[in-house]
């Protein structure tokens, strides 16, 4: 071992915790090193690190630009730019370097913490870089949106001048210039976006380290003079000085004196899949970043294989199992019979002999013959609405007001089918027409919707393993599927869950009071009244003419919200040029109306005019942003807001202290700090008053004794000696929570603090704070907030109530118990994941609005770090419905190992990318493994492709196998050159026996770092 191997290895520590297995953490600690060293060498600057998904890249260029920071000589000028696809990338960037300087730099150096603040690290949009920045993250579709519509040639150049560049006058001097040779005229904007970054690159310090996360995306290379590229791709090889466009620089040439070619000196890109095709792609990427690099010279695919071994790593995630080494691939159960059953011995999905056999293949007749007519037969993978849904109701179209990235209004469809697809040409389900026609036939005939046979088997299979707690992550292709998915499979949980089993079951434990649940029951029923007002004022505001009506200002103007309801009511039943729209209104309404009482008239009177006015909103004023994360639709989560029967027992839960743990009770049965009785003075607790709300003076009591603690305390390493025998009962003059500790989660709790005996008492008391928070969340905003009300709407003891409910493993909330435990068990990686800044009010920011089933998509306005933190809880919530917007970036590991492809991709990368979500390094799958050393099915990640035997949709399945089977076969042949069809023909034909089988034979990398020379 050399003097660098030895001084990274006193720097750096990738073993953090013992759930990182130690091959793993010295491969990475080996590939930041080899890297360091390669990249230090002044005649190399480009690293790629091409390792599968989920083996730490990001901690990996972490430690090699720290690493760089850490060795030069001016620490204060080190710049570091980093480069990633989407928001909730930077937000997870700026965490993880966080977390890998507090936790993985091993020396105390000031110059190096204080670089990794982060203040201002995340940039919303592009700009020239800040030289008081020794961090900068910006996001790939900043470089998109460069340059906005204005309302003129002039009003562009000076938002450049005044908000781009801060009146910086050199910068206004070339935009005056550039004004003058028409550069603002709409014929000359590519001219004039390649300008503006080259202007910043200009006006931005030299960049010591570059990382560019995904570095796929650029494959298409930089473009030049004569060939357009993307705008994103154009605009960052300029900025980044990779390009020299020779019109520019002979109008301008006192800008290319300024600009850096190349502006950074180190380059590492990371990308699982560095290519899609051919070699060549790699070239295209490195040349979106940097003029002179490696592949420079390179001009076919022979010559780039030739030197790919000098600048790219690329390591397959494996385990060692007793002796064996096995590859992700073999740690894979694959269901590919079609199955959404979590079974070894799976059969594959099949429909009964019923009318809904009929109707599914009277659809797929009826679409085979439109694509034979109109497209020759085939169609894109995934790209027909009738594999997924039957709700293909595109009709009401609408646009919305939105923020660029640089402020400019714009309008968006936000009502498009499919957020991505291979051709740009190709927008809407190719079967769209077909599937809508019939079905409108049907609900015309029957009066209802018809079920989608294979929708239903995926969520009747959910809401078996939501019985037992399973997560399961679900991806969709159409944006409509995850919102239908969520409400489903979220309707099925309420019923057969919450109130045929958690409710039904707490009612036979009740001795008093059992009328408190046949309320809710009823209220939950009559709820669905409320649900139909909501959906037909939809229809309603769809219609032009009603549209403009209602929105007349006398309208808006009514004040009592009864007759106003009423109003709008009478107004859609009197629409009398629909015979249809006014049956649908006659049947959903107006005779439920009729047979009801008045107070539930009131409501649904309130429940339409609460949709009207969110109309109105939208339609008179600026859209405005919801509350982040607003989750709506849980009957058992709205049920405790306010104006609604379970909000008094909100309000008293904050004015209670039954979920705080009490610091000294704990102390005094576990023993873990030493303290001196007599000097921890709490006389201020007996002037206070009984007005003052118990919360209140608890907290005054934990704050002292978490003071006098941390400056007096001492951690005492014999605890474990003491109090081994716990009273059920003994505490009862505590909270509730320090009683759930003490006595039913003692050896959970006892672990828990000798893993931190040997940490600063500052550290150890915080983390006891940061876990005291997110029990209480699990009560208050959680899984424990049904069984809480239920618990304090008796007339007996509210502890014993709520330990009934939960303690016993029949008991209709033992999940709480169980959920508690795992938090206690796995508190270490919770917090790396979600909380690294241990900050109570990030905690409740993500605890709050937990909902059991989540639908999410790249057109609705919720947090998705705040969603990704939550599902990457152990309890709520336990699906998580998505279209590709998750695909990449955000990990959703920790307690998650099924994985759903209802809506499938073409391209066998993002397939890869999806399942990746979930298998990675310290995944609930990774542990299993790691701790019971047996590749058995319970332990593996269980990956679905739900589909229908007998059904068209076998043939794109079989192609996509191939596809996926190519591209697991020659993963680490990266000089291999491939071709994925992504068209299917639908009249092949293709059985089930057909059907490719995964490969499980175990992959070998040949470029691992091992191999790698530096």
């Amino acid at each position: 071992m050399n003097n660098i191997e030895t001084d990274i290895e006193s720097i750096l520590n990738l073993r953090t915790n013992e759930s990182i297995g130690k091959e793993l953490a010295d491969r990475q600690l080996a590939v930041i090193t080899k890297g360091y060293q390669f990249l230090n060498n002044p005649d190399n600057n480009v690293l790629y690190i091409a390792d599968e998904v989920g083996l730490g890249k990001t901690y990996i260029a972490a430690g090699i630009v720290l690493l760089f920071r850490h060795f030069s000589k001016n620490k204060n000028s080190h710049k570091d730019l980093i480069i990633v696809p989407k928001k909730n990338l930077q937000d997870k960037w700026k965490k993880e370097l966080g977390n890998f300087v507090s936790k993985n730099y091993l020396l105390e150096n000031s110059n190096i913490k204080e670089s990794y603040t982060f203040e201002y690290c995340i940039k919303d949009r592009i700009k020239a870089i800040n030289i008081e920045d020794p961090i900068t993250i910006f996001r790939m579709t900043s470089f998109s949106s460069l340059v906005v519509a204005s309302n003129g040639r002039r009003n562009l150049q000076e938002y450049f001048i005044q908000e781009v560049f801060n009146n910086d006058l050199f910068a206004k001097d070339i935009l005056n210039k550039a004004y003058d040779h028409d550069y603002f005229l709409a014929s000359n904007l590519r001219k004039l976006r390649n300008l503006i970054a080259y202007l910043m690159n200009a006006l931005s310090p030299e960049i010591n380290c570059l990382i560019v996360d995904e570095s796929h995306n650029y494959k298409y290379g930089p473009g030049d003079e004569i060939r357009e590229e993307s705008i994103r791709n154009e605009i960052t090889s300029r900025f980044l000085g990779a390009t020299k466009d020779k019109q520019i620089f002979d109008d301008f040439p006192e800008l290319k004196k300024q600009v850096k070619f190349p502006l950074a000196k180190k380059i590492i890109c990371l990308s699982a899949t560095p290519k899609d095709r051919n070699l060549y792609e790699i070239k295209n990427q490195i040349s979106c970043f940097t003029k002179k690099h490696i592949l420079n010279n390179a001009k076919t695919n022979v010559e780039i294989e030739a030197l790919i071994k000098k600048f790219l790593i690329r390591g397959n995630l494996e385990y060692i199992l007793k002796e064996d080494t096995v590859s992700r691939n073999q740690c894979r159960e694959e269901h590919r019979k079609g199955n959404v059953k979590k079974v070894e011995e799976a059969e594959h999905l099949t429909m009964d002999d019923t009318f809904e056999s009929v109707f599914w293949q009277l659809i797929q007749y009826k679409s085979i013959k439109h694509l034979n007519q109109k497209n020759n037969a085939s169609f894109e993978i995934g790209m027909l609405a009738g594999f997924e849904t039957y709700n293909v109701d595109l009709d009401r179209k609408k646009e919305t007001l939105n923020q660029n990235e640089n402020g400019v209004e714009h309008s968006e469809d936000n009502t498009k089918e499919y957020e991505q697809t291979e051709s740009r040409k190709i927008k809407d389900s190719q079967d769209l027409n077909i599937v809508r026609n019939i079905i409108n036939s049907y609900n015309e005939t029957f009066k209802q919707f018809p079920p989608h046979p294979k929708q239903t088997k995926l969520e009747n299979e959910i809401i078996t393993q939501l019985n037992q707690q399973d997560k399961s992550l679900i991806f969709v292709r159409r944006i409509a599927s995850s919102l239908e998915l969520e409400k489903r499979i979220l309707a099925k949980y309420e019923i057969e869950i919450v109130i045929e089993k958690q409710l039904k079951k707490a009612q036979k434990i009740f001795k008093e009071n059992k009328e408190v649940i046949d309320n809710i029951i009823d209220l939950y029923n009559t709820r669905t009244i409320k649900v139909r007002l909501n959906e037909i004022l939809i229809i309603l505001l769809s219609k032009k003419e009603i549209k403009a009506a209602i929105l007349h200002q006398d309208f808006i103007d009514a004040n009592n919200y009864i007759e106003r309801g009423l109003a709008l009511l009478e107004f859609a039943y009197h629409d009398k040029n629909n015979v249809t729209f006014k049956k649908l209104i006659d049947y959903k309404i107006i005779n439920k109306l009729k047979n009801i009482s008045s107070e539930l008239k009131s409501n649904s009177i309130l429940a339409v005019n609460n949709s009207f006015q969110e109309f109105v909103t939208q339609n008179t004023q600026e859209s405005e942003d919801i509350e982040e994360n607003e989750h709506s639709g849980y009957f058992f989560l709205d049920y405790f807001k306010k104006n609604n029967p379970g909000f008094p027992y909100r309000t008293k839960m904050y004015r209670e202290n039954w979920f705080d743990l009490n610091t000294i009770i704990l102390n005094n049965h576990f023993n873990f700090i030493d303290y001196d009785i007599e000097d921890l003075n709490l006389n201020f607790l007996a002037k206070i008053t009984p007005e003052i709300r118990k919360s209140q003076s608890f907290k005054k009591e934990s704050e002292t004794v978490y003071d006098y603690f941390s400056k007096k305390g001492i951690l005492n390493e014999s605890f474990t000696k003491i109090n081994n025998e716990t009273k059920i009962g003994e505490h009862k003059n505590t909270t509730f929570l320090t009683r759930f500790l003490i006595e039913h989660c003692n050896v959970e709790f006892r672990d828990w603090i000798n893993k931190r005996l040997n940490s600063q008492i500052e550290t150890f008391l915080l983390d006891l704070k940061v876990l005291s928070v997110i029990l209480k969340n699990i009560f208050r905003n959680g899984s424990g907030l049904l069984a809480g009300f239920l618990a304090d709407s008796q007339n007996e003891e509210f502890e014993e109530i709520l330990f009934k409910l939960i303690i016993t493993e029949d008991a209709p909330f033992n999940f709480v118990l169980e959920e508690i435990k795992t938090i206690i068990n796995e508190f270490d990686l919770i917090v790396s994941s979600n909380f690294d800044k241990k900050d109570e009010k990030r905690i409740e920011s993500v605890l709050r609005n937990l909902v059991p089933v989540i639908g999410t998509s790249g057109q609705d306005k919720r947090n998705r770090g705040i969603i990704a933190s939550q599902f990457r809880m152990p309890g709520m919530p336990y699906v998580l419905v998505t279209t590709d917007i998750f695909r990449e970036g955000e990990d959703l590991h920790t307690f998650c190992q099924n994985i759903y492809h209802y809506g499938i991709a073409w391209n066998p990368s993002d397939m890869e990318q999806r399942t990746g979500r979930i298998d990675r390094i310290n995944s609930l799958s990774y542990r299993r493994l790691n701790k019971s050393q047996e590749l058995d099915f319970q332990n593996k990640i269980q990956v679905f492709y739900p589909y229908l035997k007998h059904s068209v949709e076998v043939n794109q399945v079989v192609q996509l196998f191939l596809n996926l089977n190519k591209f697991i076969e020659t993963f680490n042949k990266i000089n291999t050159d491939n071709y994925y069809e992504s068209k299917v023909d639908v009249y092949k034909e293709v059985g089930t026996n057909e059907i490719p089988q995964p490969m499980k034979d175990r992959l070998h990398s040949i470029y691992d770092v091992k191999e790698f020379i530096v």
